[in-house]
């Protein structure tokens, strides 16, 4: 069976938008201004300590699809791979603990914005992320990028809205 590698954070799940409202709700707009959360955790314990608490349970952070329908419908014809970045080791369990409970595989790799996912071997399959930078550096024999396609037209690639047009569309070619 052909494998499908998904990535998890906004692509499955709504990760960066919901850090970044409880930092807001918590310490004001003015605080987060134009900072990236994930570098936000490295440099202020609070943001740090907040985060932590989200990311060790993803059942706290709001899905962008029916995950677990999602994964089981598109399981009939691929072999899913959960395939993500982590900064904390709470996190990384976390994602385990999600790939277990969805009964897919995962691979998971400590957060390094020089590398991403460049060493993981997706050549044998489909490639689904949110960032145009991690699909350029991948090997993937298909690469996907989930949201709106860039006005830049810096990826010219495979592009859908969200997760169910995905599904529709790898079962669909399945069809054909």
């Amino acid at each position: 069976m052909k494998k499908v590698y998904l990535d998890i954070d906004d692509t499955l799940y709504d990760t960066y938008n919901y850090l970044r409202s409880l930092v807001v709700m918590s310490f004001g707009t003015d605080y987060i201004k134009d900072k990236n959360i994930y570098e936000m955790m490295a440099e202020d314990e609070e943001v740090k300590k907040l985060c932590m608490n989200v990311l060790s349970d993803y059942s706290k952070i709001p899905t962008k699809a029916y995950v677990k329908d999602f994964i089981r419908l598109l399981s009939g014809k691929y072999d899913v791979v959960l395939c993500s970045m982590y900064v904390f080791d709470c996190e990384r369990e976390a994602k385990e603990k999600l790939a277990k409970k969805l009964g897919v595989e995962s691979i998971l790799v400590k957060y390094d914005k020089n590398i991403g996912k460049s060493n993981i071997d997706m050549s044998d399959g489909i490639f689904v992320d949110d960032s145009i930078k991690l699909l350029n550096s991948s090997n993937a024999n298909r690469k996907i990028l989930v949201g709106s396609k860039p006005k830049d037209n810096s990826w010219s690639g495979d592009c859908v809205e969200d997760c169910l047009e995905l599904l529709v569309r790898l079962l669909w070619e399945e069809i054909e």
